[in-house]
């Protein structure tokens, strides 16, 4: 006896493998279809494809039978007829729902007793089955075999032009069309094409990608621009022909074109779809009952590939970008200097950490005799010191602060002061940086016999100095604007002079250092922070200090991945 409780609906996926979805009927409730994302609740019937909406359906047991709506923008059919947008249709055991790339069968109550029921039917007429012609079974046979080959041709296709030309030539092969184009949208939104979809019809640029067609006559004659700008407007599969009930606007359109059919379908690849293969026929009548749908499916298998053409394309792309990263990383981390351990009066230790592949941070350490760079190697009179942070990290950053080494050390065989060559630095950023990027710079000249410091800070700081005798520490401020901001002179009065005595230290860090976050991002590194861990490793060297820094800042932060690149350049006055 058949059951007198609402019949569940099973949700199937014939040929996949994955198991049914079944759901009571309950008055009310709504079953949701869709793809799953961490923005909101997960889907009842989950479909992971980029062509499907977050919300793309709904199921719902109303006025005592089963229906479905459409809610996505993508669209979806039912047994091959486009389902109006939000409008309750009434569902069939058996029936066929598509979206995207999915074909569920829905089947109404228990499979197994439906099964069972019909086979004991017996109305007791003696009437025999209906055999199926072997020609109709052929026909589908064919129209398989010819979808598993365009699958074939379609997937092999390397570039987007290859793509087109196979999915125009598969609908040729079909012989159901005598023109087939795969057409790009490009303009407005089909939100911004009007309710009837005819008003902005011809605002729209509709660029071919490829085109077939059977002469070069039918290749010249026009396309409905309206059949395109509706396929695009409902997100969904369009057919009109001229014996069809189609708004007058669109037979119109029609004949313009010549054709006695034609049909639009929305290529899948992008969500809104921004490709659209259309086709048309000039033979009269309307299109073979497959015509269409088969026309559907090559259109779905167009949007795979290409998807999956540009995942390929994006991923070759980033793995380009990061080789050239990772070249610069190189070439950049090689232009800075090791660690120092310098005899004549000083012992300096350097690092940088980049946030990224590229950093925004720079140093440089330049051996001096007398005013002249010393490249001989011997035993220096002096130093100068550089530290330079740029806006924002990552190459372009990274080429900013490289052009303030490299500035530097021009200016520095010039034998320019310090001051000058500051000012020429900025002079030359002011013209080359973007608006809203900057960087922040510090230089100084250090005195092998006397022990003497002549800085200057571009914006950079602070700077600090711990006096060993004293157990205090001097906070040296910044002296000018950062460089490329604007190109003022430099005032040699408001440089720094001063003298490390043995045992002091000077510390020179970026931002990265002063402004690293507490694993659970309650508090900041902080001027404190700093001052405890150089005064904890005064009695050791240049590089203790640096070691006992990176520690400390490394417990504080938990060891999370650096927001920001950290520079630390350490002076130890040795007798």
């Amino acid at each position: 006896m058949a059951s007198t409780q609402p019949p569940a609906l099973r949700v199937t996926f014939p040929g996949t493998g994955r198991p049914a979805a079944a759901f009571p009927a309950a008055e009310g409730s709504v079953v949701a279809v869709g793809r799953p994302s961490s923005a909101g609740p997960a889907p009842d019937v989950p479909l992971q494809d980029a062509s499907v909406s977050r919300r793309h359906a709904e199921f719902a047991w109303r006025a005592g039978c089963w229906q479905v709506r459409s809610v996505g923008k993508g669209g979806s059919s039912l047994d091959g007829q486009p389902i109006a947008a939000e409008a309750w249709t009434p569902l069939s055991s058996g029936a066929v729902l598509a979206i995207g790339p999915y074909r569920m069968r829905l089947v109404l109550g228990d499979a197994a007793a439906t099964v069972a029921e019909t086979l004991m039917l017996d109305d007791g007429t003696g009437d025999r089955a209906e055999a199926i012609p072997r020609q109709r079974l052929e026909s589908a046979e064919v129209r398989l075999s010819a979808l598993i080959a365009a699958a074939r041709r379609i997937g092999a296709a390397d570039e987007l032009d290859a793509l087109a030309e196979a999915v125009v030539l598969t609908l040729a092969e079909s012989g159901d069309f005598d023109r087939a184009l795969l057409v790009r949208a490009d303009g407005a939104d089909a939100a911004g094409e009007g309710a009837a979809g005819d008003s902005a019809a011809g605002t729209a640029a509709w660029t071919p990608i490829a085109t077939w067609a059977a002469s070069g006559h039918v290749r010249a004659l026009p396309v409905s621009r309206t059949l395109l700008a509706e396929a695009r407007r409902t997100a969904s599969t369009v057919q009109v022909s001229r014996a069809g009930a189609a708004p007058v606007r669109m037979t119109d359109s029609l004949m313009a074109s010549g054709a006695t059919t034609a049909m639009c379908a929305p290529v899948p690849a992008h969500d809104p779809a921004r490709v659209f293969l259309y086709a048309d026929t000039r033979a009269g009548g309307r299109l073979g009952d497959a015509a269409v749908p088969y026309a559907d499916m090559v259109a779905q298998l167009a949007g795979l590939a290409i998807a999956a053409l540009e995942r390929r394309e994006d991923r070759i792309e980033r793995e380009r970008l990061e080789r050239e990263i990772d070249v610069a990383r190189r070439i950049q981390a090689g232009t800075f200097p090791s660690g120092y351990a310098v005899a004549r009066g000083w012992e300096i230790a350097a690092e940088s950490r980049p946030a990224d592949s590229c950093g925004g941070d720079a140093f440089d350490v330049v051996p001096m005799r007398g005013d002249a760079v010393d490249d001989d190697g011997g035993e220096p009179d002096g130093h100068v010191l550089s530290i330079a942070d740029a806006t924002d990290h990552g190459v372009a950053s990274a080429l900013s602060s490289v052009q303030v080494r490299a500035m530097l050390r021009l200016g520095l065989r010039t034998g320019r002061p310090i001051v000058r060559i500051a000012e020429q630095v900025n002079a030359q950023l002011c013209r080359d940086l973007p608006d809203g990027r900057n960087v922040t710079a510090w230089f100084a000249r250090l005195d092998a016999a006397t022990g003497e410091v002549h800085a200057v800070s571009a914006g950079q700081g602070p700077i600090l100095v711990y006096r060993r005798a004293a157990d205090a520490f001097e906070v040296h401020g910044a002296d000018q604007p950062p460089l490329g901001v604007v190109p003022v002179p430099y005032d040699e009065s408001e440089s720094r002079r001063f003298r490390l005595e043995a045992g002091d230290l000077l510390v020179a860090l970026t931002d990265g250092y002063f402004e690293a976050p507490a694993a659970d991002g309650s508090d900041r590194f902080g001027d404190a922070r700093v001052m405890e861990a150089i005064r904890g490793a005064r009695d050791g060297g240049a590089h203790e200090v640096l070691a006992a820094l990176k520690g400390a800042v490394e417990s504080f932060t938990g060891g999370a991945p650096l927001e920001d690149d950290r520079t630390a350049l350490i002076v130890r006055r040795v007798p």
